[in-house]
C-alpha cells in the first residue's frame, strides 16, 4: 500500500464523518420542558437519599469518636498505673486493708 493511497483514504473517511447528516433533526428550544421538571426526583427518593446519607455520616462519626475515646482511656489507665507503681516503690503510698 502506498503512502498516498493511505492518506487519500483517510481524507475520504474524515470528510465523510465531518459532513453533517442530510436529515438533521432540529430541536425547538422554546418547546422544551423546564429543567426543574426534567430532572425532578420524587419526594420519596429525595428523602431516602438524604436519610441514608445522614445515617452513614452519624455511624462514621460514632465509630471515630468511640475509637478516640478508647485510645484516650487506654493511655490514661496505663499512665495512672505507672504512677502508682512508681509511688509504691518510693514508699510514699501505703496500701491499707479495711476489714469489717
Amino acid at each position: 500500500m502506498d503512502l498516498q493511497d493511505q492518506a487519500s483514504s483517510l481524507r475520504g473517511k474524515v470528510n465523510d464523518i465531518a459532513e453533517p447528516p442530510l436529515q438533521s433533526h432540529e430541536v425547538d428550544i422554546m418547546n422544551l420542558p423546564p429543567r426543574s421538571v426534567k430532572h425532578l426526583r420524587s419526594r420519596a427518593q429525595q428523602k431516602k437519599t438524604i436519610s441514608q446519607g445522614k445515617l452513614h455520616l452519624w455511624i462514621t462519626r460514632g465509630i471515630v469518636i468511640s475509637f478516640l475515646c478508647m485510645i484516650f482511656f487506654i493511655v490514661y489507665y496505663l499512665s495512672s498505673d505507672m504512677n502508682m507503681d512508681q509511688e509504691m516503690k518510693k514508699g510514699t503510698v501505703r496500701l491499707i486493708n479495711i476489714i469489717k
